[in-house]
């Protein structure tokens, strides 16, 4: 399988409450290529659904959901960082940006108190995004990347889109800061298109339970 469109996504900035250009990147990626799917969707996004996107096929009875945000940093003032999410912040990890004066590039420190900072050369604009710097490594049968939660689900529903008949495609935002946007999607959903299950397409943690490569996991709950 060609991964150059997961090594595509997971370069793509878009920390919770920030999603525009991975929204952006879906809505073009589908404008391109539904023309050689074997259903063209109905798109459904815009004003009352934020930066969310939905797909639906034919004649829906399933909602397959992907959140489109991604963990990061908000810069403060004093060189501080304020975590998106819960990143597992390292002193020494690279993170980058961008803000009115230009790109951004600097690395994570953190005191004696655990507060985090970053070393940046100026200071960055009070409430500029900053996010983990792309580092896709594949290799025979592993992948390792910043952001494959959940850039991973989006890959596998726009791999789903070239064959799905009757079915909604949901990217979602905002899943890993204050609860996501699924509840009232899937209201609408509900309402609309009278679709009573789903499957949530993301990734979880190897565990004692869990291994790398022995399949999909289907949590109970």
């Amino acid at each position: 399988m060609d991964f150059n469109l997961l090594e595509t996504l997971c370069q793509i900035q878009a920390t919770s409450g920030d999603e525009n250009k991975i929204k952006q990147f879906v809505l073009n990626y589908v404008e391109g290529n539904a023309p050689n799917w074997r259903k063209t969707p109905k798109i459904i996004e815009g004003k009352g659904f934020q930066d969310n996107i939905m797909l639906v096929f034919g004649e829906p009875n399933t909602a397959y959901y992907a959140h489109i945000d991604s963990v990061g940093f908000t810069s403060r003032y004093q060189n501080q960082l304020i975590t998106i999410g819960s990143p597992e912040a390292q002193k020494g990890d690279v993170l980058v940006g961008n803000d009115a004066l230009g790109p951004i590039e600097c690395n994570i420190t953190i005191d004696a108190k655990g507060n985090t900072f970053h070393d940046f050369k100026r200071t960055i604009e009070a409430g500029t995004p900053l996010v983990y710097k792309p580092n896709f490594q594949q290799e025979a049968e592993r992948i390792t990347s910043p952001y494959l939660d959940n850039r991973l689900g989006v890959f596998v529903l726009l791999q789903l889109a070239k064959e799905l008949e009757n079915g909604v495609l949901v990217f979602s935002t905002y899943e890993e800061h204050g609860g996501g946007s699924v509840a009232y999607l899937g209201n609408y959903l509900l309402t609309k298109y009278d679709i009573h299950q789903s499957v949530i397409v993301d990734v979880t943690w190897v565990t004692d339970g869990i291994q790398l490569g022995l399949g999909p996991v289907v949590s109970l709950r």
